[in-house]
């Protein structure tokens, strides 16, 4: 099983994976290939990504690689395995012998932009309808880059808070990466 070592939820990515038939007799008819999100390799908890059916006839000791590409959902950061489990629902028969159905990548580090406004400049008075200049620093202080784009808003408060009594003065879009 081949995923990347490291993303982003939200992403799309690439997975692939070997099946070797190590039975006596080529596969017959169709099965299904799972894709899971795994915190430690197993079913138990794990997020299923996509179902990808099969109808190839694989000769015994011959392969066939799949492929498809997955978003990853939104969970914690942390390191996952993409588990991928061949015929998933039992469609073939193998008399007894499924035990090595399921396979897990390397660990996967899955991780978050989180973008912060780490400093803002403001003149110290303004008279109203006057224009003035605003300036802030965005910092990406989450564990992977923030890519795609997004907008910044500049709001005029005066508690501090973006409520309801809070003035959009400003958007501005932005385009990353930026870094973590």
């Amino acid at each position: 099983v081949t995923a990347p070592a490291a993303a982003t939820t939200g992403e799309r990515v690439t997975v692939s994976w070997t099946v070797n038939n190590a039975g006596e007799a080529a596969t017959t008819g169709n099965w299904t290939d799972v894709v899971y999100l795994s915190l430690d390799g197993t079913l138990a908890g794990a997020v299923q990504l996509a179902r990808v059916p099969q109808g190839r006839q694989v000769l015994p000791g011959e392969s066939y690689t799949g492929s498809v590409e997955v978003t990853l959902p939104e969970l914690p950061d942390g390191s996952y395995r993409i588990l991928v489990v061949t015929d998933r629902d039992g469609q073939l028969f193998e008399q007894g012998r499924e035990a090595n159905n399921a396979l897990a990548s390397a660990p996967l580090q899955l991780g978050h932009p989180d973008l912060t406004v780490t400093a803002v400049t403001v003149p110290a008075s303004a008279v109203s309808a006057a224009t003035v200049g605003v300036s802030w620093v965005v910092a990406n202080q989450g564990t992977r880059p923030a890519a795609g784009t997004w907008t910044d808003r500049v709001f005029l408060t005066q508690t501090g808070v973006v409520d309801a009594q809070a003035r959009l003065m400003a958007t501005v879009s932005r385009g990353g990466p930026l870094e973590s």
